[in-house]
């Protein structure tokens, strides 16, 4: 029977001594507001991480946030927010079952002001690098004339006839004209001319 009665014991021990470390191993949290440090105005929708941990919370309309389930132990606490320095702190305590409080007041980030960079460049007359015969047309041009359709801007070009709503290149026939759009052809394979229609300018 003693032996029975200090095993008992022992085991009531051993449950109350794992019903503290339970209850010691509850986790924290952190809140606090985020504000301007010029006006001290609340600042929204920026974020608070505790580094190391993986865990954060969002600031609301009102510049204040709050971050459960924090492990007790001793942390850094940053926020961060778009236009203004990122601010840390050190040293953050959390208990068990207990709110640490951590408040923020950033300052704007400085912009700093960089000399205007201009660019030129000139078109060549020609391009030595091209084998094949290319001609532009600007909305200048178009402008300009009395151009109304594609087909028309085409048959203003030299070597180009317009006829009957036909395109004929350099004398050939209109079904021999191949037409492209961004690269994609789109002339008919069986009887030429294109098959998209071209809305007027």
């Amino acid at each position: 029977m003693p032996r029975l009665l200090r095993f008992g014991v022992l085991s009531s021990i051993l449950v109350l001594l794992t019903s503290t470390l339970v209850v010691a191993a509850d986790p924290g949290k952190i809140t606090g507001t985020v504000t301007d440090a010029k006006d001290g105005k609340p600042l929204a929708f920026g974020s608070v991480l505790v580094m190391g941990t993986g865990l954060g919370g969002f600031v609301d309309e009102n510049g204040k946030y709050t971050i459960q389930s924090v492990p007790p132990g001793t942390y850094t606490v940053k926020a961060t927010m778009m236009g203004y320095t990122a601010e840390s702190k050190e040293n953050v305590e959390v208990k068990s079952n207990q709110v640490a409080e951590v408040n923020f007041q950033l300052k704007t980030t400085v912009v700093m002001e960089v000399e205007e960079v201009v660019v030129e460049a000139e078109r060549p007359a020609v391009d030595t690098q091209k084998t094949q015969t290319a001609r532009t047309v600007t909305p200048e041009d178009v402008q300009v004339r009395a151009i109304n359709t594609v087909q028309e801007a085409i048959a203003a070009q030299a070597g180009v006839v317009l006829e009957e709503g036909q395109l004929h290149v350099r004398g050939g026939r209109a079904g021999e004209t191949k037409f492209f759009v961004d690269g994609l052809q789109i002339s008919d394979p069986f009887v030429g001319g294109n098959t998209v229609g071209v809305r007027r300018f």
